[in-house]
């Protein structure tokens, strides 16, 4: 993030996390963490008690009126450099909420820091974009990496539909909070309660004539490989989802799913800007840049690659500075 927005100056920034960052030390390693750099002018959103550990100078702008552990959420701007703690950010609504608030402030760009496995803030209606962070704490060799993050990729990256009875599907899960069974002759047939189990049972009995099921909420890990099992399914299945953010199936169910004919779609689709590489494991030991680098774009060669630590190194600001192209406004790295 320090090397990315490091390079904007001249523009007005808005920073948050969905967790805590830019403390000394993180929270579950206890390994030392950066600093999270701010230039002059740039907004963001903390807790009173984390902007008291601001160093720099910057005033309150905005009391957000959302209550924290560690007090109130405020929104505030550095009046020169600082380093500042991100924290107090932890729904959906009040990412909205302060992401709405900056620019309304007049932020150029809002960027939402992550946090481990969450991945809420990079849903379309929150962010128009993800930078995908990735490295050695998967695993000792490039490879392991590799495989990884391609397993991530292929399930953050599901294609949103264009077909009509699907988007009526999804259109109709969502405001009945039910999964919704789509048939080959254009019926939409809503299960008879809410959650998984009800929507197993309205696919098993429509299991001759079904070619899609939308489904309001989160899908499990498992979810997939029971669709899969239901008897009298007949040809390609279409699993249709809000957006990738959705699903918690793991790689290896995806792709059995995949590899029987079937599909998953989103009513909307995840825009993935970039990936960013970190060769060195926090918890000790690490890889060569160029060869994870190398890997990952030859594995996913249609979105940038970058080691964003060793480009400011080596003074190639330009490459990274154009991840984020002109026009997106919020993206969650």
């Amino acid at each position: 993030m320090n090397v990315l927005t490091g390079t904007w100056a001249g523009s007005v920034t808005g920073l948050m996390s969905i967790g805590i960052d830019g403390e000394d030390s993180d929270f579950w390693l206890g390994v030392p963490k950066p600093r999270i750099s701010a230039l002059p002018g740039t907004l963001f959103a903390t807790a009173r008690r984390a902007l008291e550990a601001a160093v720099g100078d910057c005033s309150i702008v905005l009391d957000a009126g959302i209550s924290t552990p560690l007090g109130e959420l405020v929104i505030a701007r550095t009046t020169g450099p600082a380093q500042v703690l991100l924290a107090g950010v932890r729904h959906k609504r009040d990412v909205a909420m302060v992401r709405d608030a900056m620019f309304r402030i007049g932020a150029a760009r809002v960027v939402i820091d992550g946090a481990y496995q969450r991945l809420m803030s990079a849903d379309p209606a929150i962010s128009d974009g993800l930078i995908l962070a990735t490295g050695a704490i998967l695993g000792p060799r490039p490879a392991d990496v590799v495989e990884r993050t391609v397993s991530f990729v292929e399930r953050i990256r599901v294609p949103a539909t264009q077909d009509a009875l699907f988007l009526s599907a999804i259109e109709l899960a969502c405001s009945t909070g039910r999964a919704v069974a789509a048939t080959a002759d254009g019926r939409l047939v809503p299960a008879a309660d809410e959650g998984c189990d009800a929507a197993v049972r309205t696919c098993a009995e429509f299991a001759d004539t079904l070619v899609a099921l939308a489904m309001p909420g989160a899908v499990p890990r498992g979810f997939a490989d029971l669709l899969t099992s239901i008897t009298g399914i007949h040809g390609s299945l279409a699993l249709v989802v809000r957006d990738a953010t959705r699903l918690f199936i793991q790689g290896p169910e995806f792709r059995r799913f995949h590899g029987r004919g079937h599909r998953i779609f989103g009513e909307k689709s995840v825009n993935l800007l970039a990936i960013a590489v970190n060769p060195i494991a926090v918890t000790g030991g690490g890889m060569s840049s160029a060869e994870l680098t190398a890997a990952l774009s030859e594995a996913i060669p249609d979105v940038p690659v970058f080691d964003f630590l060793k480009a400011a190194s080596d003074g190639d600001h330009g490459s990274t500075n154009d991840t984020v192209p002109q026009g997106t406004r919020t993206f969650r790295s």
